[in-house]
């Protein structure tokens, strides 16, 4: 082997990968080849291995490093394996655990679907949230992804506060069928858990859990992107306005969710929504999404940002363009 593979950052530049795309196959190969080379060489083997755990699509493989008296398969279809415990836990289950959980930088729930990719059953989830003492299961992931391909029922999200840590800088979350109740507990554990986060999209909430968003940004003053607001409430607003960091926001909502008719300064000051005195000073991106051409246009007047970026989405489903509209459009 050449000498300069023997040097840590050249070896970490050969295993850097970071998967963007829905290609099963490309992380497939790319998986089983870093599998092979951790395998094969003992000079490369801790980098390759810390590279293969980095990213995980499932718990799965986590579980399956656990003693094999804790867990079984819950299933029998080879193709789409379930693996469930089979007795209680115990501090003693987490040692290998603990070694490979600590590799994982970045777990993506539902990012694609892998053949053969062993999911975990409900139990284990659950198994999790409640061990006690309370534990860090992936002390130092920094990204979390949860989309609608995680082949998990969307009240398992009531178990996922137990995968959140003061790590995480970005999380990304679909809230599709979850209750009330559970997308409020993980909104919850995210402001109490989740003080550094700079990356924040959920969709689907409720208008119920978006009043809990409302609230729940308020509590982060590191971000950089937001996506998810349906309705700004001016709290929010005005704390989102004060910070210097953020760049990208993504918002929702109607007149409906302003106060008064007449779109004057004095209104812009009251509802948040204005550059006025240094606020919003690096939002460079927007994209608003509504019903009218009534909403964009106040947020639009009222922040003056010198956007780069500016898409505004009409929902054609629920509004009907005038022909001056469609040309303006």
């Amino acid at each position: 082997m050449h000498p300069c593979l023997g040097i840590v950052d050249i070896q970490c530049q050969i295993f850097a990968w970071q998967h963007h795309g829905f290609d099963s196959s490309e992380v497939i190969t790319y998986r089983k080849t870093l599998a092979s080379v951790a395998l094969t060489c003992r000079t490369l083997s801790e980098n390759a291995l810390d590279h293969l755990w980095r990213v995980q699509f499932t718990l799965g493989p986590l579980i399956k490093v656990m003693p094999p008296d804790l867990w079984t398969y819950s299933n029998a279809d080879e193709t789409a394996p379930v693996v469930t415990f089979i007795r209680p836990l115990t501090e003693a289950d987490f040692v290998r655990f603990d070694h490979y959980a600590s590799k994982v930088k970045d777990l993506r729930l539902g990012w694609l679907r892998l053949p053969k990719a062993v999911e975990v059953h409900e139990d284990v989830l659950c198994a999790f949230a409640i061990f006690r003492p309370a534990r860090l299961f992936l002390p130092n992931v920094e990204e979390l992804f949860v989309g609608a391909m995680s082949g998990l029922p969307p009240h398992h999200l009531r178990y996922y506060p137990c995968l959140l840590n003061n790590s995480i800088i970005s999380i990304t979350m679909n809230f599709k069928g979850a209750s009330d109740p559970d997308a409020l507990s993980i909104l919850s554990a995210m402001a109490r858990l989740c003080p550094k986060i700079e990356h924040l999209i959920v969709s689907n909430l409720s208008h119920r859990s978006s009043l809990a968003f409302n609230d729940l940004v308020l509590h982060f003053f590191h971000l950089k992107s937001l996506a998810g607001h349906r309705g700004v409430s001016f709290e929010s607003a005005r704390h989102l306005g004060t910070l210097t960091s953020l760049s990208k926001w993504k918002i929702e909502g109607s007149m409906d969710d302003i106060p008064g008719h007449s779109p004057d300064l004095e209104l812009f000051e009251k509802t948040g929504l204005t550059t006025e005195n240094g606020r919003f000073s690096a939002v460079n991106e927007m994209i608003i999404k509504s019903t009218s051409w009534d909403y964009p246009n106040f947020i639009v007047e009222g922040m003056k940002c010198p956007f780069q970026t500016l898409v505004v989405d009409i929902d054609s489903a629920k509004l009907s363009l005038s022909d001056d509209e469609k040309v303006e459009a």
